[in-house]
């Protein structure tokens, strides 16, 4: 049967909100997510196998509901440094399987963790959980310190943050809706501004990265400006419009972090490494920007479809590992892109992550991946499994 037509979409009314004013320093985004919706994904499991996805991601959510501490966040051990894009991200996930705020099991906790997201946002828009330190801003660092960290994460929270207040703001009612609203509207200023923050190096232009320079010398990297690129697409698709002059230069930059040789996307434009998590994150952002036909992603993922996933080499790059992170990024990318190249990797995906998730219904951390702790790679692999569903906003086409 259909599996696109077992779940209510909850979302339409994401892509028919008013576009929000001038506060936001706008101009009209070339692309629409209404207008770029093809036909639903092919199925890319039989229905026993289906089955036993849904299971097993209801198990997971089941686990992550008891990980909701009184706050509202999501646990995450490095609590100052993971916060709040782990709770972001555990609000997806539910999300993904089409709980929705205010209603059914997951309701109020959807609603708490959303409060204290709102709870992190700074005076200038920064949403992250960590005091601000103006010497992240004016100060340079060196060697790996707590500021250094914060440095890094900060930009990583920012980003997720907005991703998610993006995708439950068609949701949300009242008061709350108001101060999503308005979260989103800071936020959106803070992550321009971080953007044009400073003159960057030749070829980094169109990136992001940490909230100021680090002393390599690099101004931007594949990974932290696909988050925002990813928070920029759903902020649109729910309606604010978002900078054109960031998305054209966005894709300028991301396929400048394409190596044709190695048919693979580098965590920066000098990486030639071939990296499986980045390549998805690549792929997606080419696709989210309406060139989900362009060599660069039917390549790189043909590549990647290619890859034994069972081998621990296979999601191994620059002596690190990140599995969950490279079937969430991929299993997105390959949604985007339809067709075999849907049907190749998410089967793949999914059959990797099936075999690990623990009986209690959470995955255990893997590699790097193992820093944030168990609550983050759930989550991680919840949302690669979750892009057959077509719930999310960021999944449609």
């Amino acid at each position: 049967g259909d599996q696109m037509n077992r779940f209510p979409c909850y979302f339409a009314g994401c892509l028919t909100l008013r576009i929000l004013g001038a506060a936001l320093l706008v101009f009209a985004p070339p692309v629409r997510a209404s207008e770029t919706r093809r036909a639903p994904l092919p199925q890319a499991l039989r229905d026993g196998e289906f089955a036993t996805v849904t299971a097993a991601v209801d198990r997971a959510l089941a686990w992550l509901a008891t990980q909701q501490e009184a706050d509202g966040a999501f646990k995450t051990p490095p609590r100052q440094i993971g916060q709040p894009g782990v709770t972001a991200l555990a609000v997806m996930s539910l999300l993904s399987r089409g709980h929705v705020p205010g209603v059914g099991p997951y309701g109020e906790a959807i609603n708490r963790a959303i409060d204290f997201t709102l709870s992190c946002q700074k005076a200038e828009g920064l949403v992250a959980l960590r005091p601000q330190d103006p010497r992240l801003i004016h100060t340079p660092f060196g060697g790996d310190n707590p500021e250094w960290e914060a440095n890094v994460s900060q930009s990583y929270n920012h980003a997720v943050a907005l991703l998610m207040l993006g995708e439950v703001y068609g949701q949300t009612s009242g008061t709350r809706n108001q101060m999503v609203k308005l979260a989103l509207e800071k936020g959106l200023r803070f992550t321009h501004a971080l953007w044009k923050i400073r003159p960057k190096q030749p070829g980094d232009e169109g990136g992001w990265r940490y909230l100021r320079p680090w002393q390599d010398g690099i101004d931007s990297d594949l990974s932290v400006t696909a988050w925002h690129t990813l928070s920029l697409r759903s902020a649109a698709n729910a309606g604010f419009d978002v900078p054109k002059e960031i998305i054209e230069a966005v894709q300028d930059y991301v396929l400048r972090c394409y190596h044709p040789a190695q048919r693979s996307f580098g965590y920066l434009r000098t990486d030639h490494s071939i990296n499986v998590g980045l390549t998805g994150a690549g792929a997606l952002c080419l696709s989210l920007g309406g060139r989900a036909e362009h060599p660069a992603v039917t390549d790189s993922l043909a590549m990647v479809a290619g890859k034994d996933f069972e081998s621990p080499a296979t999601f191994r790059a620059g002596g690190r590992s990140w599995p969950y992170y490279a079937c969430y990024y991929l299993s997105q990318a390959a949604a985007q892109t339809g067709g075999k190249t849907w049907t190749t990797l998410y089967p793949k995906c999914s059959a990797y992550l099936l075999r690990r998730q623990s009986p209690q219904g959470f995955w255990p951390p893997e590699g790097t991946d193992s820093h944030f702790g168990p609550v983050y790679a759930t989550s991680m692999a919840v949302l690669a499994l979750t892009p057959q569903f077509q719930l999310l906003p960021i999944y449609q086409h």
